[in-house]
């Protein structure tokens, strides 16, 4: 009887120590790369929530970090988009969304989608098509707006705890 006891205990032990490989947030570090502060405009949380709240303004060469939470079964999926204005002083938008799943894999992986542009297209946010584009995306992305010559990058990477997300807003 001892050795069940001892196998269901090294059972749990193994869970635990694989639970704690889970992804259990999404740590995202955002720069601004413009010539001018961008201001927090929406979110959206398809799986988890934020810890505290999302920088409400980033300076212009600064750093914006948040914690986004996994939820127990589908992970970190979200979305932001931050306001500013591009070298001309035009009203643009940079939007970036992540998937971090609580259990990445080859069929299931670490995703991040960024768009950027006129400020008026983050008016009335599509955030269904935002999600189907974002779940076919990959790891690391890039996009130039030609119109108002904005520009984003992000990547997301695996961690012991939790998804690094790192993007940053330009404008050239």
């Amino acid at each position: 009887m001892a050795s069940t006891q001892e196998a269901i205990v090294m059972n749990d032990m193994e869970k635990d120590v694989a639970n704690k490989q889970q992804q259990n947030s999404a740590a995202v570090s955002m720069t601004n790369s413009t010539r001018a502060n961008v201001k927090f405009s929406k979110s959206n949380n398809w799986f988890g929530q934020v810890t505290g709240s999302y920088p409400a303004t980033i300076a212009s060469s600064a750093l914006g970090k948040f914690t986004h939470n996994a939820d127990t079964k589908n992970g970190s999926k979200g979305a932001v988009i931050y306001l500013g204005t591009n070298v001309q002083g035009f009203n643009c938008g940079w939007l970036l969304a992540w998937s971090a799943p609580k259990a990445p894999t080859p069929n299931n992986p670490n995703r991040v989608y960024v768009t950027c542009g006129a400020a008026e297209n983050f008016k009335n946010v599509n955030w269904n098509q935002i999600l189907t584009k974002l779940n076919t995306s990959g790891d690391i992305v890039n996009y130039l707006d030609p119109v108002t010559k904005t520009a984003i990058h992000a990547n997301i990477q695996p961690g012991t705890n939790s998804a690094s997300v790192g993007a940053s807003f330009g404008a050239v």
